[in-house]
């Protein structure tokens, strides 16, 4: 008994003072996990800019004075240093100033920054190939020159046989500056300038002396919906065959030589047989074309054609109905389509979308022309049916 009692205080002794050295080992953990913490709150509270600096992130969140140039190290002491707080910089390095504490314990969590964190908007937005915010939404903005795989604009298809493809501009005569960007693309289009506007024989007489392009009269005339004004030297519904003829010969003679007409709005005018009848005849008269914008499904250009037993134009596709870059690219798309299934399309736009459909056509034209597509103004065409 007495051994015993003698035995049993010493294993009580014994066991107490085993978790003396405890305490300690939890002191190792204590930093790296203050670490882990203070660099999510940074990023919640910046919500996404830039990273913080190398002393910054080396001190677990704390702000740490800069002594010199010193404190940029390239490369810090391993995790498992057994005595982080007095390791000293690498022999190449300049001698860090005695006293004070360094930022080297959390040497660990230090990486090298590499140069593809540098933010997107850092990349000059003139370099071809590259992408600029796009005021209007958010997306992509067209860079002239690129191809579609970089401009992220649409995917081409092959073309199909050799298609053609016939860009329309309406509605020139307003804004000489709008015209120029449509004159400047790099294939042949079609330009309709409208008649009676302070700019309208200008217009005509830039389009014709463009190389490559083509004039037509845009023939204002009156719309199903009275409301909506035609403009200046438009075909009316009380006009008589004489009067629309009259009409016609003012407005072609304050432009000069035309190579063909087509209507502005006119759903009124061009559902009538009679009057769409006499703006054909005049047109066969006088040796130019005649394209219908197809304002209404319910047009008699065609069977007006048939009775006279002449060729006309079609418009396929209108490009802006809504003037964004979506809207054109979805048109773009469908007459793409429509061209590669029956060998042309006639698609219509509008000179006063001339900061959207110029740099998108001319970024998309080299592509374009690689698939196999074809250029064409209106009246070389051979789409008239």
């Amino acid at each position: 008994m007495l051994a015993l009692s003698i035995l049993v205080p010493q294993c009580v002794i014994k066991n107490s003072a085993a978790p003396a050295p405890a305490p300690a080992a939890p002191a190792a953990d204590a930093a790296p996990a203050e670490k882990q913490i203070v660099p999510v709150q940074v990023e919640q509270e910046k919500g996404g800019q830039d990273k913080k600096s190398a002393a910054e992130k080396s001190s677990g969140g704390r702000t740490v004075q800069k002594p010199s140039a010193e404190k940029k190290p390239a490369a810090r002491q391993p995790a498992d240093s057994p005595a982080p707080q007095k390791q000293k910089p690498q022999p190449v390095q300049p001698q860090t100033p005695s006293g004070g504490k360094q930022a080297e314990p959390s040497a660990p969590e230090k990486k090298p920054a590499p140069a593809a964190e540098a933010p997107v908007s850092s990349v000059p937005a003139d370099k071809p190939g590259t992408k600029t915010a796009d005021k209007a939404g958010g997306t992509p903005a067209v860079t002239p020159g690129t191809t579609p795989a970089a401009s992220g604009l649409m995917e081409i298809p092959q073309a199909v046989g050799s298609p053609v493809l016939v860009f329309v501009f309406d509605d020139g005569g307003q804004n000489i500056s709008h015209l120029k960007k449509f004159l400047a693309l790099p294939f042949p289009i079609t330009v309709a300038v409208l008649p009676g506007l302070a700019h309208s024989k200008e217009s005509a007489e830039l389009v014709r002396k463009a190389a490559g392009k083509e004039l037509m009269l845009h023939q204002p005339m009156q719309a199903l919906n009275a409301k909506v004004n035609p403009g200046p030297g438009a075909i009316t519904p009380d006009m008589r065959m004489y009067d629309i003829e009259q009409t016609l010969r003012k407005n072609i003679e304050e432009l000069g030589p035309v190579a063909g007409l087509n209507n502005h709005e006119g759903s009124r005018i061009m559902e009538n047989i009679v009057q769409t009848g006499t703006v054909l005849d005049y047109a066969a008269a006088n040796g130019i074309f005649f394209l219908d914008s197809r304002t209404t499904a319910a047009t008699q250009a065609p069977q007006a054609a048939l009775e006279r037993d002449m060729k006309i134009y079609s418009r396929d596709i209108f490009l802006d109905n809504k003037e964004t870059k979506e809207e054109v690219l979805a048109e773009l798309a469908k007459g793409l389509a429509i061209a590669n299934r029956k060998g042309y399309c006639i698609m219509i736009g509008h000179v006063w979308s001339a900061g959207l459909i110029p740099p998108i056509l001319e970024t998309l034209y080299p592509e374009l022309v690689k698939k196999g597509y074809r250029f064409s103004v209106v009246s070389k065409s051979g789409a008239g049916r």
